[in-house]
C-alpha cells in the first residue's frame, strides 16, 4: 500500500476540508502527525506533567498553581488539536483532535482535582493502596505514570491506580509469561493488518464524494449496511492494532503483560448495552467522561 501523497492530496486534506475520506492513507497514521505541532504537543504535555507533579505535595494550596496555568495548558493542547497544521489525510487530522480533547479533559481533571475528590489517585501495589509519595524521584514517576494511564493500569508489576476498573485487573494476560505475551501480540497484530487491508479495499471500491456531508447514509439500504460494518469494525482496529505494537514494545523492554489487558472484551458478544459500554469496549475516556 503505497505511502506518496501528492500535493493535491495535501491541499484537500488540511483542517478547512469539509469533506469526509473513508479511505486509509497509512497504517501508522500517528507517525504523519505535522512535525511543525510537535512543540505544542510538548508544551502542553510537560506543563500538564508539573500540574500533576504538584498534586503529589498533598499541600491544598497549590491548586492556585493549578488554575494559573491551566490557561497555558489550554492553549498549547488546542493548538495541537485545533491548530491550523497541514495534514496529509483526515484521520490523522481526527486522530490529534481526539488527543487534544482527551488532553483537555485530563487537563480539567488535574486543575480541579481537589475539588471533586475525597480520595484523589493513589497507586495500588500488590492489593494495597500506597499514601503519596515522598521523594522527589517517586513524585516523578507517580506523575508521569498517571499522565500516562489511560484505563487505570501502570507501567509498574503488581501496581494499578485505584479507580482501575475491575475487570482490568483480572483479565486473562496476568497468566500469560512475557513470551507468550509478544508472540500472541505479533500474531494479532498480523491478523488485524490483513483485517485493515481488506475493509480499506472495500472503503476503495467506489468513488466517494467527499464534499457530501453524510457519504454513507445518502447510499442504498445494502451498500449503508456494507461500508458501516467496514467503517465501525475500522474504528475498532485502528485502537487494537497499534495498542497490540506499543504493548509488544513495552512488554519486551520489561513492562509486565499484567499491565497490558486486551483493548476490547468481545464486545459483539455484549447481552446488554450497559454490558457494552460499561465492560466491553474500551475504557481509554472512562474516567475523564466519569468525573
Amino acid at each position: 500500500m503505497s505511502n506518496n501523497i501528492s500535493i493535491e492530496n495535501l491541499v484537500d486534506s488540511t483542517r478547512n476540508s469539509t469533506g469526509i475520506d473513508l479511505r486509509l492513507r497509512d497504517f501508522f497514521p500517528g507517525l504523519n502527525i505535522p512535525i511543525e505541532s510537535a512543540p505544542s504537543i510538548s508544551a502542553g504535555c510537560n506543563i500538564l506533567l508539573l500540574s500533576i507533579y504538584s498534586l503529589t505535595t498533598g499541600n491544598p494550596s497549590w491548586s492556585l498553581f493549578r488554575i494559573a496555568v491551566a490557561p497555558v495548558i489550554f492553549y498549547f493542547i488546542w493548538d495541537f488539536g485545533f491548530g491550523p497544521y497541514v495534514t496529509p489525510a483526515n484521520q490523522v487530522a481526527v486522530g490529534m483532535a481526539v488527543v487534544a480533547m482527551y488532553g483537555l479533559m485530563r487537563l480539567l481533571e488535574t486543575t480541579f482535582d481537589e475539588f471533586m475528590d475525597d480520595t484523589p489517585s493513589r497507586w495500588v501495589y500488590k492489593g494495597k493502596e500506597l499514601p503519596l509519595p515522598t521523594t522527589f524521584f517517586q513524585r516523578l514517576l507517580f506523575s508521569i505514570d498517571l499522565q500516562t494511564s489511560l484505563r487505570g493500569t501502570s507501567w509498574f508489576a503488581d501496581t494499578h491506580w485505584n479507580w482501575a476498573p475491575q475487570a482490568l485487573l483480572t483479565s486473562p494476560c496476568r497468566n500469560q509469561s512475557r513470551s507468550q505475551f509478544i508472540r500472541n501480540a505479533i500474531f494479532w497484530y498480523a491478523i488485524q493488518y490483513l483485517a485493515i487491508d481488506i475493509l480499506d479495499t472495500i472503503n476503495k471500491s467506489r468513488t466517494w464524494d467527499t464534499t457530501h456531508p453524510y457519504p454513507i447514509t445518502s447510499l442504498s439500504i445494502l451498500e449503508q449496511l456494507v461500508f458501516s460494518l467496514s467503517v465501525c469494525s475500522y474504528t475498532i482496529l485502528a485502537i487494537t492494532y497499534m495498542f497490540s505494537v506499543i504493548s509488544a514494545i513495552a512488554v519486551a523492554l520489561g513492562s509486565a503483560p499484567a499491565n497490558w489487558p486486551p483493548m476490547f472484551d468481545a464486545p459483539f458478544s455484549a447481552t446488554s448495552l450497559a454490558d457494552f459500554w460499561g465492560r466491553r469496549w474500551h475504557w481509554i475516556f472512562r474516567r475523564v467522561f466519569s468525573r
